[in-house]
């Protein structure tokens, strides 16, 4: 028994380095908006319900304070959403919420966008850098979805 245990246990050492190591060279394809993170109870088909259409700036006029961006997010999802909000947590020293005006009275209704613009108090960006944004929100339904897409901020035509 002994003598079996000795044969067999460096044979599956190896057996379990090699699959680690095939594993760790699986090549993946990405795009340039990647969700990276998914914390959700939306379950329609796995697909987040709200769509990163565009982050531009700096827009005009310009603020020493910080730069503004113009922020447009659709509802790709069959519900309305009554709550929304996108949070920037790598732009400056401390997270930068936007909250967009929906609610149950006002909802973003499945296939509409809506935009809005912020300061960013203290914040700064790169064009051609990817940035995290969560974006958190509500379905009509009381189903909540929070995930994280890279987006990159771009620098809006003079």
């Amino acid at each position: 028994m002994k003598k079996n245990l000795r044969k067999i246990l460096p044979i599956s050492i190896l057996v379990m380095i090699s699959v680690l190591a095939l594993s760790a060279c699986q090549s993946k394809t990405t795009s340039p908006i990647i969700t990276t993170s998914t914390t959700s109870n939306y379950e329609a088909g796995n697909q987040q319900p709200i769509d990163v259409l565009s982050v531009q700036g700096p827009l005009p006029p310009i603020n020493p304070g910080g730069p503004n961006v113009e922020i447009t997010l659709k509802n790709i999802s069959t519900e309305p959403v009554v709550s929304l909000t996108a949070v920037f947590t790598n732009l400056g020293p401390r997270n930068i919420d936007i909250n967009f005006e929906v609610g149950p009275v006002n909802p973003l209704s499945p296939g509409a966008s809506i935009t809005d613009t912020q300061t960013l108090i203290d914040g700064g960006f790169s064009n051609n850098v990817l940035y995290p944004l969560t974006i958190e929100g509500t379905l009509q339904s009381g189903a909540t979805f929070s995930y994280i897409e890279e987006i990159e901020i771009v620098e809006t035509p003079n």
